[in-house]
């Protein structure tokens, strides 16, 4: 009895060890299969990194260095505080993207801002540091919601910045950021560029004049019959609005243009906020005091804004 008993306990033992060289074995492959992935990773990272690395120097506007450029303004925008909202943002928004020259409250149904908001200086007004480049491009903030440069092809509509390019030449990193497809709407080019361009022109000198100013732009759509263009299904605006806020003079002031040809004379399409917010549905500088807030959104005082 006793030598049976030891032989099943032996048995018992030697199942054991088995199961447990099965499981160690288990374990060494699993870590052998991790090593050699890793290896493969870490090769695949140095070919990309060489990749990125030489699309820096050699091709400054190939898809590999505007991808990499991108993806440091991601890291850097999360961690940074920039003051384009410092008095407030002006509505809710699918998507909404802080950067350096601006920010935006992007729109999915709409494909593109409900608005763009930046301060303006007269310093960054007369700096000359950045030309036009004209890099058009799709956002990489918006993960494949962005609209795209073919959307705007044989439409008739021009590219219409809402944050101008002509108020970003104080920084190359921030010019060329005014040129991603998120800032644009599509224009009338009559519009765009006859008293929408005067109009971003008045905003530089106010900007020099008042020595900061804190600039809305954004579309206006009046009706649900607005046209599309595009794959994307980019909407067409039946207008666009702009609002000033010079803080060190307590002065605002609204402007509601039609997408279409019409008088440069600004004057014709100077409003009060209050008219842009029942326009548009939003609620401007929301972080000025209540009893200014109140005060200055309900006139227009054409004589200080030279009108």
């Amino acid at each position: 009895m006793t030598a049976k008993r030891k032989s099943k306990s032996d048995n018992k033992k030697s199942k054991s060890v088995s199961s447990a060289e099965k499981s160690v074995k288990k374990v060494k492959n699993a870590y052998y299969f991790f090593k050699k992935a890793m290896k493969f990773c870490g090769i695949l990272s140095v070919v990309f990194g060489i990749g990125f690395g030489s699309s820096f120097f050699t091709k400054s506007n190939s898809a590999l260095s505007t991808f990499s450029y991108e993806m440091y303004d991601i890291v850097y925008e999360i961690f940074a505080d920039f003051d384009n909202l410092e008095y407030g943002i002006p509505g809710r928004a699918d998507t909404v993207i802080n950067r350096e020259g601006y920010a935006i409250g992007y729109s999915d149904k709409y494909k593109q801002p409900l608005w763009v908001c930046y301060n303006l200086t007269a310093e960054e007004v007369k700096s000359k540091k950045a030309k036009r480049d004209d890099n058009f491009r799709s956002d990489w903030r918006l993960w494949g919601d962005s609209a795209q440069l073919e959307d705007y092809k044989g439409s008739s509509y021009d590219r219409g910045h809402l944050a101008p390019a002509a108020d970003m030449g104080w920084s190359t990193k921030v010019m060329s950021q005014s040129f991603f497809m998120s800032n644009m709407s599509p224009q009338d080019p009559s519009l765009n560029r006859g008293a929408w361009k005067k109009l971003e022109k008045k905003v530089r000198d106010m900007a020099v004049k008042c020595k900061k100013l804190h600039v809305i732009s954004g579309p206006v759509f009046e009706r649900a019959d607005y046209k599309r263009i595009g794959n994307s299904r980019v909407a067409v605006p039946h207008g666009y609005y702009k609002i000033l806020y010079a803080p060190e003079q307590n002065e605002m002031i609204g402007f509601i243009l039609p997408n279409s040809d019409v008088n440069s004379n600004l004057t014709n399409y100077a409003v009060s906020v209050y008219d842009v917010e029942d326009a548009v549905q939003l609620e401007f500088l929301m972080k000025v005091a209540p009893e200014v807030r109140k005060k200055l959104k309900n006139k227009i005082n054409k004589d200080f804004w030279k009108l």
